[in-house]
């Protein structure tokens, strides 16, 4: 199945953690819809940076392409810094195989902390 509107690949970064909260993303997808954006799905996932810090990879999917959409993500995000990058129809696969190798990665490190 093909989605018809536009994907959005999102990266956010964070100065440092003292900013991070149990809220931030969702936080930040309200502050993206005050700004007239259309979100009809995302996903996300936490990475850990060289130097520690977290950092979100997202994509989201909105129903077509907006010119200004880095400018309101960058708006909604002032704990860092923003990547938004469209995501060709023919690369999804590839975007969505790189946040899931994070998401098995995170659920691999809970398994380990259960057991």
């Amino acid at each position: 199945m093909e989605y018809p509107g536009h994907i959005y690949f999102v990266t956010l970064t964070l100065k440092d953690d003292n900013v991070l909260n149990k809220d931030s993303i969702s936080n930040f997808l309200q502050k993206v819809k005050y700004r007239d954006v259309q979100i009809e799905g995302y996903v996300w996932v936490k990475e850990l940076q060289k130097r520690g810090v977290v950092h979100y990879h997202m994509i989201v999917l909105v129903p077509e392409k907006l010119r200004d959409f880095y400018s309101k993500v960058n708006e909604s995000w002032k704990h860092g810094f923003v990547f938004v990058k469209g995501v060709e129809k023919q690369k999804v696969r590839n975007t969505i195989l790189y946040i899931m190798k994070y998401i098995k990665k995170d659920l691999n490190e809970k398994v380990k902390m259960i057991k």
